[in-house]
């Protein structure tokens, strides 16, 4: 399969939604929404699953990005970690940025949030001290 030069195998990476005229993230290579659609696999790494404070409603977005038979891999925390949901804010030097809504998700709690968010399977495993969650 491929898609304008792009084949089988490549990384496709999508910042932010690609709204027309809103968000500077550029594809590469360019998808039109029909090879979009034939998106196989999201990730979430590095904690972005806590973007926005709500996690489920993260991953039933990128349930609704990958196509059907898709997979989302994200980071979590490990299964001895609770999940939360925090105010925070970076700080750099004296100066600190806006308050923001972030949340952290423990592997022991991925099967139920990932059934909620519309996956049917769900696998934890850990690497090099790193927790990941794949979802089906």
């Amino acid at each position: 399969m491929s898609w304008r030069g792009a084949t089988a195998g490549q990384v496709l990476v999508i910042a932010k939604e690609p709204v027309p005229g809103k968000v500077k993230t550029r594809l590469t290579p360019p998808f039109t929404p029909e090879e979009s659609a034939g998106l196989a696999a999201a990730a979430l790494a590095d904690g972005n699953i806590g973007i926005g404070g709500d996690p489920e409603a993260l991953l039933r977005r990128a349930r609704e990005l990958v196509r059907s038979g898709g997979t989302v891999i994200t980071e979590v925390l490990p299964p001895q970690t609770a999940s939360r949901v925090d105010r925070v804010r970076l700080r750099r030097g004296g100066a600190a940025g806006e308050w923001f809504t972030w949340a952290t998700v423990s592997a022991a709690d991925m099967p139920d949030l990932a059934r909620d968010a519309g996956f049917t399977r769900t696998g934890c495993w850990s690497r090099s001290g790193r927790w990941f969650a794949h979802l089906c």
